[in-house]
């Protein structure tokens, strides 16, 4: 039952700084996955509100309910015929785009970070799996 208790908190606690935040960002008029972050890292490693393990049960399922819901809003908003006129320039940005930027990425993590060059480019692959949101949400405003 304690575990339930906690993921209820915690869950409550997420969703509320989740809104508050949104509301902060719409006010600011500025992209809220930035207000959103600043969020997470006052009520997680700021404040210590909320602290969970990367390999809980509740890290998991808010991934895969973020995902879905991201997932679920990027398909009901497309209209064909707005993709029709625009299908260049996603497909630009989603190739060459993410290729030249994970070849810089790598190349600077190489240098910078002294890293194996495997590893860079491991580091080049978990970074560029959030790049999605952050553009559409930044394309937005």
């Amino acid at each position: 039952m304690q575990i339930v208790h906690q993921s209820l908190f915690l869950m409550i606690i997420v969703l509320l700084t989740g809104m508050l935040a949104g509301k902060l960002a719409d006010s600011l008029k500025i992209p809220d996955v930035a207000i959103f972050l600043l969020a997470g890292i006052i009520i997680g490693p700021f404040f210590h509100l909320v602290h969970v393990p990367v390999g809980s049960t509740f890290n998991q399922f808010v991934i895969v309910l973020v995902a879905t819901l991201i997932l679920f809003d990027g398909g009901r908003g497309i209209s064909f015929r707005v993709l029709k006129q625009v299908w260049p320039t996603i497909l630009f940005l989603s190739v060459p785009g993410v290729l030249i930027t994970a070849a810089v990425t790598a190349l600077a993590a190489y240098k910078f970070l002294h890293l194996p060059m495997i590893y860079a480019w491991l580091l080049t692959a978990i970074d560029g799996s959030s790049d999605t949101h952050t553009c559409f949400q930044t394309g937005t405003y």
